[in-house]
């Protein structure tokens, strides 16, 4: 992102006592997580659908605690999901709090996030099977947690795959914005380094999914860090958040 691209135009998009209060929501929702994980491994759940129905609530939740952060700061979230030209503020116009005027993608422009997102998907992909394999030969306890978080959240049924559907989605948007679009741009900007920034909003990442198990959070902190350089050098969240959830909707959707 534009704002995060050298170290002497990095400043905060919210006060730093809003960025401790979502970083403690992040980190109930991942104790609540692993509470619920450890329950599951001993009774695997007949439904699904109630768990899903609080994730949705949850990603939201989040998202809407994240976004208050930046809109209290007269940042523009458009300025945040995407600041190349998704929308912009009127020729002329030097005042921040000035609401953005609306632009038309064009085709062109729509292809190319698409390609982008799906090249890296792919490119993501090849690096984290190898990051699994590393921590499986490392003795990583990758079959065990991967059987857990079947039971845990892979839908099983044609009621629980539609409701994986907006879930996926939900997540691709809800998490980019929160870590890749807050954290990432709000740590870089308290480090006053856009490298520690985009570490530890992947770090947090990762721990936010540590109900998925130990190993896990390794694999998920580097995809994490991958999709850090996915924001960064695209300068938007657009790629990211279809990259993630198609992520997500396969990896659910192709293991029923």
């Amino acid at each position: 992102m534009s704002d995060v691209a050298t170290e002497g135009s990095l400043r905060p998009i919210a006060r730093p006592r809003h960025t401790v209060y979502l970083l403690l929501a992040v980190f109930a929702f991942a104790a609540v997580g692993a509470v619920r994980a450890g329950q599951v491994a001993q009774a695997p759940p007949h439904s699904r659908v109630p768990q899903y129905l609080v994730l949705l609530l949850a990603e939201w939740g989040l998202f809407y605690y994240a976004a208050m952060g930046p809109r209290r700061a007269g940042v523009p979230l458009s300025e945040i999901f995407d600041v190349r030209g998704w929308s912009f503020r009127p020729a002329g116009s030097s005042d921040p709090s000035e609401a953005p005027a609306k632009v038309r993608v064009g085709p062109a422009r729509l292809l190319g996030t698409l390609l982008l997102a799906g090249a890296f998907w792919i490119a993501a992909g090849l690096i984290l099977a190898g990051v699994k394999r590393a921590t499986d030969l490392l003795g990583g306890a990758t079959a065990a947690e991967a059987q857990r978080t079947s039971r845990l959240l892979i839908p099983h049924g044609g009621i629980e795959a539609v409701l994986w559907v907006p879930l996926s989605i939900s997540a691709g948007i809800c998490e980019e914005f929160v870590f890749r679009g807050y954290l990432q741009r709000q740590l870089a900007a308290l480090t006053k380094s856009p490298v520690a920034g985009l570490l530890l909003s992947a770090l947090v990442f990762g721990v936010a999914h540590g109900y998925q198990g130990v190993s896990s959070v390794v694999v998920i902190t580097v995809f994490g860090v991958l999709f850090g350089i996915l924001a960064h050098l695209s300068r938007s969240l657009v790629p990211g958040i279809i990259a993630h959830a198609w992520q997500d909707l396969a990896s659910g959707l192709f293991r029923m």
